[in-house]
C-alpha cells in the first residue's frame, strides 16, 4: 500500500471525518505529497489546518500541524489535475503529429 509513513499515520489518526489529509490524497492520487502541496498552492485551493499538542519521545510537549483538505477543495484538486493531464496528453499529441 505505500512505504510506511509516520507523518501520513498520525494525520490519519487526526484528520477529522469529513476532511482530507495532504497524504492519504497524494496516496490516493498516485502522487507524491510534494506535488500535492504543489497543485494546492498553484491553483489556489483553500486548505484548513489543525494544531494538536504533542508529546515527543522525551517527555517534551510541541505543537504539531495538520494540512486538511475539504471536500469541495478535493474536487478542485482532482478538477485542477485532470486538467493538467488532459492538455499535457493533448499536447503530446499534437507534437507527435507535427
Amino acid at each position: 500500500m505505500g512505504s510506511y509513513n509516520k507523518a501520513g499515520t498520525w494525520a490519519r489518526k487526526h484528520t477529522p471525518p469529513w476532511a482530507f489529509n495532504v497524504y492519504d490524497v497524494s496516496e490516493r492520487m498516485g502522487l507524491s505529497i510534494r506535488r500535492v502541496k504543489f497543485l494546492l498552492r498553484k491553483h489556489q485551493i483553500p486548505t484548513g489546518h489543525i494544531k494538536r499538542m504533542v508529546r515527543l519521545g522525551n517527555g517534551e510537549l510541541r505543537k504539531r500541524t495538520l494540512r486538511i483538505i475539504t471536500p469541495s477543495g478535493l474536487e478542485m484538486l482532482l478538477a485542477a489535475h485532470a486538467g493538467l493531464t488532459v492538455q499535457s496528453t493533448i499536447d503530446d499529441h499534437a507534437k507527435r503529429r507535427a
